[in-house]
């Protein structure tokens, strides 16, 4: 007998641009909805860029696999009290009596779902691996079945077998709620101010680390290719700089809808713009990859990135401005 739970499916859509945020955003926004909570500050450190300066730079690879991300799961928990841990599927039957039991306190459960092994990611369906995310809603464990919802494909109620889940899921997490913390809008400006007062102006000097490492790439002699796997690295370590400066414009407007915090209202459109920057440089510099001309955009490319650098610098000085004078 099917054991489920009603779960609606939300979606992160950023303001004026088609790149969407990932499968955890989606699978986020869509629980705490469910359970009537919000989410949004878990954005709270997407801005900051982090570029790892002492790994090895000799190709374009090795760069961008430099940049890394922020935990956005640390953030969720300290401003909404919500609290997901993923963990390694190393014992599928313990993961299904997991399963049931979320389900029988009326929680949901994340999995992996390999996109290799997703009929509707049409993608990757049968032709790469890729880590996946859905949301598990209801067992048969006489049938052999999880219904699941895909938040990022809009798919609801979809019912895959145990043996599908044996090849596709490599990972889960579970999720607990606590009551979150109420904030007054005075808090709430006194956050975002002590947000901007505390960002490392450093993180301008990593983007201008990463564009002349990018340039001396060239320097190296060695032929770059827009070979499949130098091109995701390419297209995996800028696409999360431009989500980081989505989400923190998602946010920002946020906190100003929900606080109604008039100042915000100067500067939220500027973040999208940011995004924008980092937008064309990737453009640009995957075109001189596919077209085989790297060695002739690379200073371009490189001055973009400097350009973007100059940009969130002379923002972030406006906006320490503007909350010190709030």
């Amino acid at each position: 007998m099917l054991k489920k739970i009603d779960f609606s499916i939300k979606r992160v859509f950023p303001k004026n641009n088609r790149r969407y945020p990932t499968c955890i955003d989606d699978i986020i926004y869509s629980i705490s909805s469910w359970i009537n909570k919000d989410f949004e500050l878990m954005y709270w450190d997407s801005w900051e860029f982090k570029y790892d300066k002492e790994s090895n730079k000799e190709n374009l690879m090795n760069i961008f696999n430099a940049i890394t991300i922020n935990n956005i799961y640390k953030s969720l928990f300290r401003y909404h009290k919500t609290d997901i841990k993923m963990h390694v599927n190393d014992d599928v039957n313990q993961l299904y009596d997991l399963i049931e039991n979320q389900i029988h306190l009326g929680t949901p459960t994340i999995i992996g779902l390999d996109g290799y092994y997703n009929e509707w990611d049409t993608f990757f369906f049968h032709k790469e691996h890729n880590a996946h995310a859905c949301v598990v809603t209801g067992i048969d464990r006489v049938k052999r079945s999880l219904m699941i919802s895909d938040c990022y494909f809009d798919k609801k109620d979809k019912l895959i077998s145990f043996d599908l889940v044996n090849q596709a899921t490599h990972f889960f997490g579970r999720v607990i709620f606590i009551e979150e913390p109420k904030y007054t809008k005075q808090e709430a400006i006194i956050m975002v101010k002590d947000l901007f007062l505390a960002i490392n102006c450093d993180q301008f000097e990593s983007m201008r680390r990463f564009a002349n490492d990018i340039q001396n790439s060239a320097d190296y002699g060695e032929a770059q290719t827009s070979e499949v796997a130098q091109l995701s690295s390419i297209y995996d370590g800028l696409n999360q700089v431009i989500l980081g400066r989505l989400r923190f414009a998602y946010m920002l407007n946020y906190i100003k809808t929900k606080y109604g915090i008039a100042e915000l209202d100067k500067i939220g459109d500027k973040f999208y713009r940011s995004a924008l920057n980092w937008e064309i440089t990737l453009n640009i510099l995957a075109k001189s990859l596919l077209m085989d001309n790297f060695f002739k955009k690379v200073d371009k490319v490189a001055d973009k990135i400097y350009l973007a650098a100059a940009f969130e610098e002379n923002l972030l000085e406006e906006c320490q401005t503007l909350f010190l004078a709030s």
